[in-house]
């Protein structure tokens, strides 16, 4: 009876020494796991430049505040933007201005831009208008951006509303998706 009474004494310990054993190694594949999901930096008030292969001025970056996230085996790289502004530059000259609440940078090609977005040309004064809208995703490597919110173009004659559109701005195109309405007031010219 007693030999019974030890074994099931060593057995229940070597349970509770196997169970405490297996939850240090949960909590720090948890710790592991929590890891890859904060930044690995942060940078407040971010002025940056990135430059093509030739050295020449691809985009200008303003921000609020940037956060990085690494590319691991489940997620892209990401940068994460409060209050982006964002130049597109070609041949040294400054094409359209990007702004946001808020962006999204994915794998140093894909931008996400959230919350009263807008889109300026800064080349031609005049043609100067303004595109905005709720949300926006674009392809920096292309130029070529496109939402399904609600977007509004306008210039001092000219007011353009739709829900969704394709713009390429290599192009200089639009293309409207649904629900377009414009109006145009030629006293303004």
């Amino acid at each position: 009876m007693r030999k019974r009474y030890i074994a099931t004494i060593l057995i229940a310990l070597t349970v509770v020494a196997y169970m405490a054993l297996n939850d240090r190694q949960g909590e720090e594949y948890h710790d592991q796991e929590q890891a890859k999901l904060e930044p690995d930096f942060m940078v407040e008030n971010l002025n940056l430049q990135n430059y093509g292969e030739n050295g020449e001025l691809r985009q200008t970056v303003k921000a609020k505040s940037a956060k990085h996230f690494p590319a691991t085996d489940v997620q892209a790289e990401i940068v994460a933007f409060i209050s982006p502004d964002i130049t597109l530059h070609q041949a040294d000259k400054k094409l359209w201005r990007l702004t946001a609440e808020t962006g999204k940078l994915t794998n140093q090609r894909y931008l996400s831009l959230s919350g009263r977005v807008a889109i300026k040309p800064l080349v031609d004064a005049s043609t100067r208008f303004s595109l905005k809208t709720a949300t926006l995703n674009m392809d920096l490597n292309t130029q070529i951006a496109n939402t399904d919110s609600d977007v509004i173009i306008e210039n001092p004659n000219t007011l353009i509303e739709s829900t969704g559109l394709t713009l390429d701005l290599k192009k200089e195109t639009v293309q409207f998706i649904s629900k377009v309405r414009g109006s145009h007031d030629p006293s303004h010219q």
